[in-house]
């Protein structure tokens, strides 16, 4: 068969059909002329009751129009996207849960951090502010202790200073 040298046209070819055509031979790596070529050839071999030989390598595609085909891919494609979901999901959502579980204790566990960090920075400001009270209590209690020579203030005298340390007047 030789190559034809004027270009070809065919009428009566809707504008879903060719825009089908260019999808599916941009998919295919061909040219529009290589896919339709092909198509031609299976189609023709088969309404001919032909044979397209079985040293012919290329796929054979079914008696059917692009549009039914790339309607076929595109119900597989979500056949196949909702497979994958499905079998992920199985595999994923035990994995997801436990990571949930593990962040929940880990923000526990950060606020358990942050709030140690603050009873620490607490008990460092309580600590200097006690300390000169402790120092004081600390002196008044040994000028109110008997000295080792048994001398020191009477009991009286001791009771109320402690009475007006406590605020029970005079």
């Amino acid at each position: 068969m030789s190559s034809h040298t004027q270009p070809w046209s065919v009428k009566g070819i809707e504008p879903e059909a060719r825009e089908a055509a260019k999808i599916a031979a941009r998919r295919a790596n061909m040219t529009l002329g290589q896919w339709l070529t092909r198509c031609i050839g299976i189609m023709a071999a088969k309404e001919l009751g032909g044979d397209r030989g079985a040293g012919d390598a290329r796929p054979q595609l079914p008696a059917l129009p692009v549009n039914l085909l790339l309607d076929a891919i595109q119900q597989q494609t979500v056949d196949v996207k909702a497979a994958i979901h499905t079998a992920t999901a199985g595999a994923i959502m035990p994995v997801a849960t436990r990571v949930d579980e593990i962040a929940g204790k880990m923000r526990d566990l950060d606020l358990v951090s942050q709030r140690l960090a603050e009873a620490e920075a607490k008990a460092q400001r309580a600590a200097l502010v006690v300390a000169p009270l402790e120092r004081t209590l600390t002196r008044l209690a040994d000028r109110m202790s008997p000295d080792r020579n048994g001398e020191g203030p009477e009991p009286a005298g001791r009771s109320g200073l402690f009475r007006r340390l406590l605020g029970g007047g005079r």
